[in-house]
């Protein structure tokens, strides 16, 4: 789950979709991705092979 563009959506729009998520968040049934490497910023083409070779999981970039 990222979120809803309301670039492409009205705030009602947006409301109604997140309003139909609600139920899978209060349950539990939506969990977070698995993070499988945290690098730092500096890292960032490491981290874009890794993820083009197939990492599982998601490579989180720190700023800092």
């Amino acid at each position: 789950m990222l979120g809803v563009d309301t670039l492409k959506r009205d705030l009602t729009a947006s409301g109604r979709i997140l309003e139909e998520l609600l139920p899978g968040f209060d349950s539990g049934a939506y969990q977070p991705p698995i993070v499988s490497k945290t690098m730092p910023l500096a890292h960032a083409q490491q981290a874009f092979e890794l993820v083009a070779k197939g990492e599982r999981g998601r490579v989180v970039l720190k700023p800092r």
